[in-house]
């Protein structure tokens, strides 16, 4: 969520650094998601747990589609402005 704050700044008070840490950031969480190492924070009863837990679902292939491209397409528009 600090990430989309983040764009809504104006472009003068963007860094550009921070611009491309961000980028970066979101694309290894899309490439985390795109491969399933994501999956322990799809909790089945909202409550930390360990990965290895029981209680963790493993991500349905549509959502973990949608959240790599959602996280894909703000990285673009990071590197893009």
């Amino acid at each position: 969520m600090a990430v989309m704050a983040y764009m809504f700044l104006p472009m003068q008070a963007r860094s550009p650094l921070l611009s491309y840490l961000l980028a970066v950031y979101l694309a290894g969480i899309g490439a985390a998601w795109a491969l399933g190492r994501w999956d322990h924070h799809y909790l089945s009863d909202h409550r930390p747990v360990h990965a290895t837990s029981p209680s963790v679902q493993r991500t349905p292939p549509a959502l973990r589609v949608s959240l790599a491209t959602m996280a894909g397409a703000m990285a673009y528009m990071l590197f893009a402005m």
